[in-house]
């Protein structure tokens, strides 16, 4: 339940960043309300699955593994997420660099922070994903804003 919460915050935020971005403008914004919640809640909840997926690999099979497999996911996801978005074919983001920075931006900001969480260090576990992902997103932003 943590997930859907920090997640769907996570979309409802980039919505809103998008919609002050765009204002006036064919855009993501322009689609249906109905379409819209239905691609956040298919993003939201693939994300939320990748996330579990690599925590559980992780603990199974070892973090270098788990952080192979995170990383290529969430590049899928992301390229996914860029190109609905944008409207735009999704294979153009998976070799994308700016795509490839930010996804590795945000795993290596989760597997910092699962360090931490599994050493105790719930401080540094939140500081470490805060910061990953705050900067996952605006170089996220900058790449949306080129040409939404």
């Amino acid at each position: 339940m943590l997930l859907w919460a920090g997640f769907l915050v996570e979309r409802l935020s980039v919505i809103n960043w998008i919609r002050n971005l765009r204002r006036g403008q064919d855009n993501f914004i322009d689609v249906p309300v109905r379409k819209q919640i239905i691609g956040i809640l298919v993003i939201t909840l693939s994300e939320i699955v990748i996330w579990l997926i690599w925590y559980y690999v992780a603990l199974e099979l070892g973090h270098i593994i788990a952080f192979l497999i995170f990383t290529l996911l969430m590049q899928a996801e992301h390229a996914v997420e860029m190109a609905f978005l944008k409207r735009e074919p999704w294979k153009k983001y998976f070799w994308h660099r700016t795509t490839l920075i930010f996804t590795l931006i945000e795993t290596l900001g989760g597997a910092l922070g699962l360090y931490f969480f599994m050493t105790d260090d719930f401080a540094m576990a939140a500081g470490t994903l805060f910061i990953g992902l705050s900067i996952e997103h605006i170089i996220q932003g900058v790449q949306l804003r080129d040409k939404l």
